[in-house]
């Protein structure tokens, strides 16, 4: 039996987010392994509306340094109440307020994980990031990514999958093949380009844009202005995979990314995949031919999408590689020897 290991998981918000719903999805797994997990957010939910129950530590902006050192505080009580045997920080907020809080009362001193979820972490906060890695290494903690790096010093435990419901409909026997793009529509997404390649090659298939974000109007607009044919924007959808077919073709345009999940997840599913060429998606594509480099290969792929769908469609061999190395069970025991390293290098 597993002597309980308790964690304190700091989170950037509550709702729903990459990491978020990853943690979220490893409470159950873990509490099985004995590792009781208690959650905490830097700040409240971009939708007021939005509904949760786990502490807030600061409701201000989280661009502010007031709402910072009110974070900071609360997080220093969190950790003297809890008494936790680790911090668990996912992001930059997090690691930024264990490390003022830890600065200011040192009376907060813990063991201490932090795990990046982007590959562009403090990109726009490059001061910040040198001064807060500054003192997690210092301190000793240890760093866990969740997309695979270069950097073989780091160790690599991917985010876990819900695998609950895989099934793909049969698509009806005259389907041409539909793009679908799932996930947030924002501008390092690059969803305009997938728009303008599908112009330009005079794709008749369609394309289904699950997700919402601030691109939204913008790529309407363009889709208006092309005229281009069976563009659907579904919005944001709790079961994103609901409406998805065997003729289908997911495709991703990113100019970067950290573990793309629903790269992972259209894998799984083994839906045709063109994917732009990026390392997080040189890392998950089984063969070259679901990579494209700049818009005119994007452009040539669609044109001939029907003759190398079954091409750019993952083995089940490769889906079941992906899925075991993001198997809930799998990762709640990785994160447990994580812990257990960590605990015995903090006595």
């Amino acid at each position: 039996m597993h002597k309980p290991i308790n964690v304190l998981s700091v989170l950037i918000r509550a709702e729903g987010g990459g990491a978020e719903a990853s943690v979220r999805r490893m409470l159950e797994p873990l509490l099985r392994v004995n590792v009781n997990v208690t959650r905490v957010v830097c700040s409240p939910p971009k939708k007021a509306e939005a509904s949760h129950e786990l502490t807030v530590l600061s409701k201000g902006s989280s661009q502010s340094l007031f709402s910072l050192l009110k974070a900071a505080k609360n997080l220093r009580n969190s950790i003297l109440e809890l008494q936790p045997h680790i911090v668990h920080l996912h992001c930059e907020r997090p690691e930024l307020t264990y490390v003022v809080a830890r600065l200011i009362w040192p009376s907060c001193k813990t063991a201490v994980v932090f795990t990046e979820h982007t590959s562009t972490s403090y990109q726009h906060q490059r001061l910040a990031g040198l001064v807060a890695r500054f003192f997690l290494a210092r301190w000793g903690a240890t760093q866990i990514n969740c997309f695979a790096t270069s950097d073989s010093k780091i160790k690599t435990i991917f985010n876990p999958i819900s695998f609950d419901n895989l099934d793909v409909k049969m698509p009806p026997s005259d389907s041409l093949p539909r793009l679908v793009y799932i996930g947030r529509l924002i501008g390092l997404k690059r969803v305009d380009q997938i728009i303008e390649a599908m112009h330009e090659s005079q794709f008749q298939g369609g394309l289904l844009v699950v997700g919402d974000g601030p691109e939204r109007a913008a790529l309407q607009n363009l889709v208006e202005t092309l005229g281009v044919p069976r563009v659907s924007f579904a919005g944001y959808q709790r079961e994103p995979w609901s409406g998805i077919i065997q003729s289908d073709v997911f495709v991703s345009a990113s100019s970067r990314e950290g573990e793309p999940l629903s790269v992972v997840e259209a894998i799984c599913r083994r839906v045709p995949m063109l994917l732009s060429d990026i390392p997080a998606h040189n890392s998950l594509a089984e063969n070259r031919a679901m990579i494209f480099g700049a818009r005119g290969e994007l452009v040539k792929a669609l044109a001939r999408l029907e003759e190398t769908i079954e091409v750019i469609r993952p083995s089940q061999a490769w889906a079941n590689v992906i899925r075991s190395a993001r198997e809930p069970a799998n990762v709640a025991l990785e994160w447990r020897k994580v812990y257990e390293e960590v605990l015995g290098d903090a006595k």
